[in-house]
């Protein structure tokens, strides 16, 4: 019986798997492996995350035509978000959470601590150079890179504590256009690379390239 479905042979090859793994400043060029060993990852989730690329549009009005006419829409910009649930409460991750924060060490009694504390406005230190996901994509042995640029957090900090539970905290990451020399303003500030296919030569090298050791 013939079916109708977007099914094809490639199909499998396409799909985009599992939670993956969340980087802070990453070199994106060096690979997955190259960055975990620099430390970039941001730790363990719990919940996964989500990103979104919205566009930000209007249309221009014309006496006597319709809104939506071809050619009438046009792009304001994009506001692109990464958000995932941070299992780890490092004083860096909660730095990262509350966006306009500062950190120094203090000590307690006989215990040092790493205080960490909210500022009255965001600094341009406080915008990471960028946030990025890696994934699984299955067929390929290369990761699917999600990249924020300029990102910084400012949606607050929110910790629940119950028995039985591990406290998480919903960070949502927004990147930024930033303006460089001539006052020209950036590129839209994400970037999404999906690994081509590729030779079983290729593959074979890219397992060998993300063991961690």
């Amino acid at each position: 019986m013939k079916r109708f479905s977007g099914l094809n042979v490639n199909t499998a090859k396409k799909i985009m798997l599992d939670v993956g793994a969340f980087f802070v400043n990453a070199d994106v060029s060096q690979g997955y492996a190259a960055n975990v060993t620099a430390g970039k990852r941001i730790g363990a989730t719990q919940g996964g995350g989500t990103f979104a690329a919205n566009p930000e549009t209007h249309y221009i009005k014309v006496d006597g035509m319709p809104e939506n006419t071809k050619g009438m829409l046009v792009l304001d910009g994009w506001k692109p978000t990464l958000e995932l649930k941070m299992l780890e409460q490092d004083a860096d991750n909660v730095k990262r959470a509350l966006g306009a924060a500062k950190s120094a060490t203090e000590t307690l009694g006989e215990q040092s601590y790493t205080k960490v504390s909210p500022k009255e406005e965001f600094e341009d230190s406080d915008y990471l150079q960028n946030v990025a996901y890696a994934g699984k994509i299955k067929g390929s042995n290369f990761p699917v890179w999600i990249v924020l640029s300029n990102a910084v957090s400012f949606g607050g900090l929110s910790w629940s504590f119950t028995d039985k539970s591990e406290t998480t905290s919903d960070v949502t990451f927004n990147g930024h256009y930033s303006v460089g020399e001539g006052d020209e303003i950036s590129a839209p500030p994400f970037d999404i690379y999906i690994p081509d296919d590729i030779t079983t030569a290729q593959a074979q090298a890219a397992i060998d390239k993300a063991v961690v050791k």
